[in-house]
C-alpha cells in the first residue's frame, strides 16, 4: 500500500509508536536496544518527511511563480525593446508599453509619442513614468519603434 499523503505517514508512525509501547513492557536488553533503534529510525523518518514537505511547498511556490512569468511572457511579449499586449482580436498587438514599468510589478505603462526619427517610418516614444535608476545602471527612457509595429489609429502622429 503506497503512502500517499502526510496523514498516512503520521498514522503509520503512531501505529509504530503503539507497537513500541507494547514492546517496552518486555525486559530483555536485546528488545530494548531494538526499540531504541526503531525509535531513532522513526525520528529520522519524521524529520525527512518534514523536510520533504517543506521542499514540496517551496517547489510548488517556485512553480507557481514560473507559471506566472511564462504567462506574462506569452501575454506581453517583448519586441523592439518594449512590451506589447496580445490583441484580443488576434490582429496585432496593443502597445507599446514601458519594459521597465512592466518589470517593476507588471505595470502596463503606455509609452507616449515623442518625435519622428530621421529614418523614415521610425518613431521615438518615451515613458511618462519617472524612474529612479541606480548609479551605473543606465536606462534609456526613449524607445525607437517602427511605424509598421503600431496599431493603425492608436496614436495621433503629427506629420
Amino acid at each position: 500500500m503506497p503512502i500517499s499523503d502526510l496523514s498516512s505517514i503520521t498514522a503509520l508512525i503512531n501505529a509504530a509508536g503503539s507497537v513500541i509501547g507494547l514492546a517496552n513492557k518486555t525486559n530483555s536488553v536485546e528488545a530494548n536496544q531494538k526499540i531504541i533503534e526503531l525509535q531513532q529510525r522513526m525520528a529520522d523518518v519524521q524529520k525527512t518527511v518534514a523536510e520533504l514537505f517543506q521542499e514540496n511547498q517551496s517547489l510548488k511556490e517556485q512553480n507557481h511563480n514560473l507559471q506566472d512569468e511564462l504567462s506574462a511572457e506569452s501575454m506581453y511579449p517583448m519586441r523592439e525593446s518594449v512590451r506589447w499586449k496580445k490583441g484580443a482580436d488576434g490582429e496585432g498587438d496593443d502597445g507599446p508599453f514601458c519594459p521597465t514599468c512592466f518589470a517593476n510589478g507588471r505595470k502596463l505603462m503606455p509609452l507616449r509619442f515623442k518625435s519622428r526619427m530621421q529614418a523614415p517610418g521610425i518613431f521615438s516614444f518615451v515613458c511618462p513614468e519617472h524612474s529612479v535608476v541606480q548609479q551605473g545602471m543606465g536606462r534609456s527612457t526613449s524607445y525607437e519603434i517602427k511605424e509598421a509595429s503600431l496599431r493603425p489609429g492608436r496614436y495621433h502622429i503629427p506629420d
